[in-house]
């Protein structure tokens, strides 16, 4: 799923691009999906099913500037909480 832009080049099958944040909300209280992997802020809409923090610094950057994903960063911001 893209949120906003739409690059052509990385869309796979099945991808959605969502344009604004109303209809990102009804796709994730929709309960397609069993589980919602997505920021922290999205969760906020109250996604249908399981949901997972991923943190995405496009969307937290602003909110949390040492979020890091990397090395020991995963697992400190990630944990057991994904997989």
């Amino acid at each position: 799923m893209s949120l906003y832009s739409d690059d052509r080049a990385v869309r796979r099958p099945g991808d959605l691009h969502v344009r604004t944040e109303l209809e990102l909300m009804r796709l994730v209280r929709s309960g397609r999906w069993g589980t919602v992997i997505a920021d922290p802020m999205v969760g906020k809409l109250r996604p249908a099913g399981r949901f997972v923090p991923l943190p995405a610094h496009t969307i937290s950057s602003k909110l949390n500037d040492s979020l890091s994903l990397y090395g020991d960063g995963f697992e400190r911001n990630i944990g057991s909480k994904c997989c």
